[in-house]
C-alpha cells in the first residue's frame, strides 16, 4: 500500500531548533525524502520554509545560531512601532528569510508547504488578545502570492510582535488557533503524520476519529515547565536542542521498528483506523541520559 506521509512542525519560539535535530534524524534514516507535505505554525512555519528550500541541516543550525535576543528584540522598546501595534518588529527576520529561501525555491519545491495563521476581525491591538474572534487560515506556500509574508504572519506573536498585514487583512501567530497543525495534512490526504510539537500542550485525542497513524515526537524533559524559554533566544543553547531532537528522532525510528510499523528498508505498515505512537516517560528519560 502506498502511503502519503506528512510532517507537522509546531510553534514554540526559541525551542524550534529541537525540530532541526528531528529533521536531521528523519533525513539520515531515509524518511524525510518520503515526506512531500509539511504543515507549520509560528516557528514551525519558519522551519517549514527552510525545509522547502532544501537547506542543509548545517546551514539551518548556522541560521539558528545567528538568532539572538538582540536581533529579535533590539535594544528594548525603542523598536516599538505604533503602526504595527506591537512592541517589537519581525521585519529584520522577514528580510533575512527572504534572502535565505527565494521565491522561486518555494514555488518549485517538491514539498507542499502549509502555514497556519490567525486572522483578526479588525487590525487593532485589542483584537490580538480576543482568541474567540480569530479565524484559522491556512496558506499554501507553493502558490501563495507572498509566502514569506505568510510565514511572518504565522510567527507574529500577538502584542509582542503585533499583526502582519496581508492583502488588507491582519494576522497574528498561528499558535493562537492551532499550534501544531495536523488538519492541513489530513486534508491533503496524508495517512501517516509525524508531529513535532514543542509547546507542551499538544492533544492527539482530537484526531482520534481520523484514519491516520500519528507519530508524536514531542519532548517533555528538555524544556522548562514554565515556558519562559520560548522567548529566550540563546545561540549557545541551539546545539543542545538540535542534539536532543536528533536523538529523539532516531529513538522514534527504533520504536517504530520494534512495533513493526516500519521495516528495515523504512517502508511503513500502517494499521487501520487511528493509531498513536509516542514516547513513554521512561523512554524519554533514557534518551535524556544520552544527551544531557
Amino acid at each position: 500500500m502506498t502511503h502519503k506521509i506528512g510532517l507537522a512542525l509546531g510553534g514554540g519560539g526559541a525551542r524550534g531548533s529541537y525540530q532541526i535535530g528531528v529533521l536531521k534524524a528523519l533525513e539520515e534514516v531515509g524518511i524525510l525524502k518520503q515526506i512531500h507535505h509539511i504543515s507549520g505554525s509560528s516557528i514551525g512555519a519558519i522551519n517549514t520554509m527552510l525545509v522547502m528550500g532544501k537547506m542543509s541541516f548545517e546551514r539551518m543550525v548556522e541560521i539558528w545560531e545567528k538568532i539572538d535576543n538582540h536581533q529579535i528584540y533590539g535594544s528594548g522598546l525603542d523598536r516599538f512601532k505604533m503602526d504595527r501595534m506591537g512592541l517589537f518588529s519581525l521585519q529584520e527576520m522577514y528580510e533575512k528569510l527572504s534572502k535565505e529561501v527565494s521565491l522561486s525555491e518555494i514555488r518549485n519545491s517538491k514539498i507542499e508547504g502549509y502555514v497556519t495563521a490567525a486572522k483578526l476581525k479588525k487590525g487593532s491591538l485589542v483584537e490580538q488578545v480576543m482568541l474567540h474572534r480569530m479565524e484559522k487560515e491556512v496558506f499554501h506556500l507553493n502558490n501563495f502570492i507572498d509566502p514569506h509574508k505568510a510565514v511572518l504572519a504565522s510567527a507574529s506573536i500577538p502584542v509582542l510582535f503585533g499583526s502582519t498585514e496581508i492583502e488588507g487583512s491582519s494576522y497574528v501567530d498561528g499558535g493562537a488557533v492551532d499550534n501544531c497543525p495536523i488538519q492541513p495534512l489530513i486534508d491533503a490526504g496524508c495517512d501517516i503524520i509525524i508531529a513535532v510539537p514543542i509547546d507542551g500542550w499538544f492533544s492527539p485525542k482530537k484526531y482520534e476519529k481520523s484514519d491516520i497513524l500519528l507519530i508524536n515526537i514531542e519532548p517533555h524533559k528538555l524544556f522548562h515547565f514554565i515556558p519562559f524559554d520560548i522567548l529566550d533566544f540563546k545561540p549557545n543553547a541551539v546545539q543542545n536542542k538540535v542534539d536532543y531532537g536528533y536523538k529523539m528522532g532516531l529513538g522514534m525510528v527504533n520504536k517504530l521498528k520494534s512495533l513493526s510499523l516500519i521495516d528495515h528498508q523504512i517502508n511503513f505498515d500502517r494499521p487501520n483506523g487511528f493509531h498513536l505512537v509516542e514516547f513513554t516517560k521512561d523512554e524519554e528519560t533514557h534518551i535524556t541520559r544520552e544527551v544531557v
